[in-house]
């Protein structure tokens, strides 16, 4: 018995695994990531602060700012940081000098 010949909308070429997803013209430079559990208190100060940050944006939102909320960062998130100019994570913290900080982050070479 021979095998099925997959549908033709099913065939991938290997070019496509390897290409970006998007490009970065498609893709706004600054990506904010607001992170917290909006039923739980003051961790709800990424998502709050990114409903106000949406007030003031307005039309920026989606031509220059993407925005995702979410309750915790996950592995996933590495992809939507792909052809960006900025990125900004904002959470709450129990560390941190009030009213707010900004921290620089920077990538490490080494993979723990």
């Amino acid at each position: 018995m021979t095998p099925a010949t997959p549908p033709q909308s099913l065939l991938i070429e290997s070019s496509e695994l390897t290409a970006p997803l998007f490009s970065s013209k498609q893709r706004p430079p600054l990506v904010i990531f607001a992170i917290g559990n909006p039923s739980r208190g003051d961790d709800a100060l990424g998502p709050e602060l990114l409903h106000l940050l949406e007030l003031e944006a307005g039309a920026l939102i989606g031509k220059q700012i993407e925005i995702i909320e979410d309750f915790q960062l996950q592995i996933e998130h590495a992809l939507d940081l792909d052809h960006r100019e900025l990125v900004r994570f904002i959470d709450a913290s129990v560390s941190c000098a009030p009213p707010f900080e900004f921290i620089r982050l920077s990538p490490r070479p080494e993979v723990n």
